[in-house]
């Protein structure tokens, strides 16, 4: 003996389920090819209750200060500055975020340009976020977007 749910189960002429795109094969084939099983697929369509969505779970990681994924180089760049103590080196930066000096500068260019972060640097270089609490004090020599990175040393007629 068969499940009732089966025997009632809808199986359409092409025995593949409806596709409501209009430029799907449903209506560029079977609605001009076989127009009264289109109908039928149609309307059985239209019979079947809507599931709502559920919205995908993040895996609960959130966002950092300046909206960042928490865990990512990105958030964790962001984390360095908003917990910083004291101003960090680029250096110091990069090795909490795991990134390459290149990669961190940029993101922190990226804060100042983008997101409007008053992202600054002490008179040795050193980095901080002009915001953070611990910070207020400290007098900024420039924003981190004058900052470059050299590939080779200074030469004596660059001093």
């Amino acid at each position: 003996m068969t499940n009732a749910k089966e025997e009632t189960k809808f199986v359409s002429f092409c025995t593949f389920d409806f596709d409501p795109a209009k430029n799907s094969d449903c209506y560029g084939v079977c609605q001009k090819d076989e127009p009264d099983e289109f109908k039928r697929c149609e309307e059985h369509f239209k019979a079947k209750p809507v599931e709502e969505k559920k919205p995908r779970a993040t895996g609960g990681k959130g966002k950092s200060e300046w909206g960042h994924v928490n865990g990512s180089q990105a958030g964790l760049i962001d984390d360095c500055l908003v917990g910083a103590t004291k101003p960090e080196t680029l250096d110091a930066i990069s090795k909490f975020a795991d990134g390459r000096k290149p990669r961190v500068l940029h993101h922190l260019k990226h804060l100042v340009n983008n997101k409007g972060v008053s992202v600054e640097l002490t008179k040795d270089g050193c980095i901080f976020w002009k915001d953070n609490a611990n910070m207020k004090k400290l007098k900024s020599f420039g924003s981190v977007t004058t900052l470059v990175l050299r590939k080779t040393p200074k030469t004596e007629d660059d001093k």
